[in-house]
């Protein structure tokens, strides 16, 4: 159970209920003034009117009520429909996606986008933190200063399944998903081992986790990045085994991002 203070608190933007305002207002301006057309009041669009407007409030105070919040013991996320906290000590994995932010229709679209965008190097962040009994515990670009979270988290989680890397990598490997990494070489599934002085480049590529081996036109590897299990301390293993070695921060969420 979390009971510390919050180290650092992440609503969702302000642009998201800005933009669920807009948008319902213009069909209540619309109905109340269809209402009011023939003198006498409408009570069925009246009431159509006053229903969009209790929508409305319900949605701005529901999103107005998520909140994730990071602790000393764990990770919360608050919102209408409950609290989920993951302590540090019962995570069991994560996983990561980078989305080119697309182009949506409507004004709710836009401003959602422009909301996600910031901070965010034009790309929405998706991560999902897996506790051992299989809780689930989101964030996203939705969330201000993202990155930023995430990469309070993986701070925070890196060193304990680091040690679960570490135990297993000179003993059959350590197992990412379909993916199998040791000192050597680095296997995705059943296929032929690469050996990891072959790699020329490893990093996350639009949306995909991209593996590739010198003289090759071609990924040797491609996954979706959410598909691999801790991939960004995959790839920070491979960098200090000497694959495509960066000089990016680790803790930034965005590192190794193309």
């Amino acid at each position: 159970m979390i009971i510390s203070p919050a180290t650092s608190s992440h609503r969702l933007n302000r642009a998201i209920p800005g933009a669920i305002i807009v948008v319902f207002a213009i069909p209540i301006v619309v109905i109340g003034s269809m209402a009011f057309q023939d003198g006498e009041p409408n009570k069925t669009l009246l009431a159509i009117a006053a229903g969009l407007v209790a929508l409305t409030i319900a949605l701005v105070v529901a999103i107005g009520k998520t909140v994730v919040t990071i602790h000393a013991e764990g990770v919360r996320r608050t919102s209408v429909f409950g609290v989920t906290e993951i302590e540090w000590k019962d995570v069991r994995e994560y996983r990561y996606r980078v989305a080119p932010i697309q182009h949506a229709g409507g004004l709710l679209g836009a401003l959602i986008i422009a909301a996600a965008s910031r901070g965010g190097r034009g790309v929405n962040l998706f991560f999902t933190l897996v506790a051992n009994d299989g809780r689930k515990l989101k964030v996203s670009s939705n969330f201000k200063n993202a990155s930023e979270a995430i990469g309070e988290i993986l701070g925070r989680i890196h060193p304990a399944l680091q040690k679960k890397v570490d135990e297993t990598i000179d003993n059959g490997g350590a197992v990412f998903g379909d993916i199998r990494l040791s000192r050597r070489s680095v296997q995705w599934k059943n296929k032929e081992a690469i050996v990891l002085s072959d790699i020329t480049r490893a990093e996350i590529k639009s949306t995909k986790l991209s593996i590739r081996k010198k003289d090759k036109m071609f990924d040797a590897i491609s996954a979706p990045s959410h598909k691999v299990p801790n991939v960004l301390l995959l790839l920070e293993n491979m960098e200090m085994l000497g694959v495509a070695k960066s000089t990016t921060p680790k803790i930034d969420p965005l590192a190794r991002v193309r």
